[in-house]
């Protein structure tokens, strides 16, 4: 079974920051976690992966894809949530999910409308009146409502209560069902992503 991931050299400069170089290989089929404090480049260096900016050196494969030659295939397979995103110019989170389901064919309208009630969320729901963790669950929604075989979360307990959490983990353990199937974390918070997994029955 190949890589899932795979990076050779990988280099990227942001002004006075610098990334790698970094190898490293992900396997096919499993959790797996990058941990690491706050500006030590994990956001950076899962938008590379995720095809969202160019690195500066290296090599970046992705489902056996060149991310820098494929980065359509690649965002077609690979499913993305993180805290940084803005959901606002679409205004009501029915219209969001309409918008976004538009792009990809694995989209599930039933497991859809199952996280939006885990979540307790409404499609009719302003997305300017809600909190923080408001908009992480939405996150969450768009890139678990898919069945993409790899899964990339960035901070993904951030803002959650514990009853989010422990859906978010539920849904990630029910995934790892399919043995194809890949899921890589971002977090500083090794302590409260040990905590979620034991948590759950």
């Amino acid at each position: 079974m190949q890589n899932a991931v795979e990076l050779r050299d990988v280099v990227r400069r942001q002004g006075r920051f610098r990334l790698g170089p970094i190898s490293l290989a992900i396997p096919a089929g499993g959790i797996f976690g990058l941990i690491g404090p706050n500006g030590a480049g994990k956001t950076t260096l899962l938008d590379l992966i995720c095809g969202i900016g160019r690195a500066d050196g290296g090599t970046i494969t992705v489902l056996g894809m060149d991310v820098a030659h494929n980065e359509v295939a690649v965002k077609q397979r690979i499913a993305y949530a993180g805290p940084e995103t803005s959901y606002q110019p679409w205004g009501r989170i029915g219209r969001l999910i309409d918008f976004v389901s538009g792009f990809y064919p694995d989209w599930d309208d039933a497991k859809c409308a199952q996280l939006l009630e885990a979540f307790g969320l409404q499609r009719s729901q302003s997305i300017a009146t809600l909190s923080f963790g408001g908009a992480s669950k939405i996150g969450l929604v768009l890139a678990l409502s898919r069945d993409p075989a790899l899964i990339v979360l960035d901070e993904p307990t951030t803002g959650l209560d514990p009853v989010a959490r422990r859906v978010l983990y539920g849904e990630l353990l029910h995934r790892m069902q399919q043995p194809d199937r890949t899921i890589l974390i971002a977090t500083h918070l090794l302590a409260d992503l040990e905590r979620s997994l034991t948590e759950l029955p």
